[in-house]
């Protein structure tokens, strides 16, 4: 793709993050099953004891509707959020795809807390959170 075709989509993305983007136009479960697929790129796996979960298993499908999984091993209940960037986060996984699109355009903190409902405080933390060298999506 040349150039002059990228900033061509980069502004009509400036157009349309400025005329009222908002996260309702990402899906909620492909987004869910990007984010999963990034933070878990060597499969769904237990944290704690690092069973892997079967792919035709009730645990596996309800992993990747984002719920919470019991580990047939350990026993432990985790989900995809557990032990990564994304755990205790109260965004949905399409607000994260937002805030990451948004970020990663270099629109601002202060304009993504606004499209997001977000606090300038909560914005920041996420920002830090998701895009640290040790920590990045």
């Amino acid at each position: 793709m040349k150039s002059g075709r990228l900033t061509h989509i980069s502004n009509e993305l400036g157009i349309l993050i400025g005329s009222g983007f908002s996260c309702d136009l990402l899906d909620e479960a492909a987004s869910r099953l990007y984010i999963l697929d990034v933070l878990h790129p060597d499969g769904y796996f237990c944290p704690w004891c690092r069973v892997e979960l079967p792919k035709n298993s009730k645990a596996y499908q309800n992993f990747c509707s984002g719920q919470l999984v019991r580990c047939p091993a350990c026993s432990k209940k985790f989900s995809g959020r557990t032990g990564t960037s994304l755990a205790k986060v109260k965004l949905s996984y399409r607000e994260v795809m937002a805030f990451c699109l948004l970020y990663s355009l270099q629109v601002s903190i202060k304009e993504i807390a606004s499209h997001l409902n977000l606090s300038l405080r909560s914005a920041y933390g996420y920002r830090d959170r998701f895009f640290k060298k040790e920590n990045c999506l």
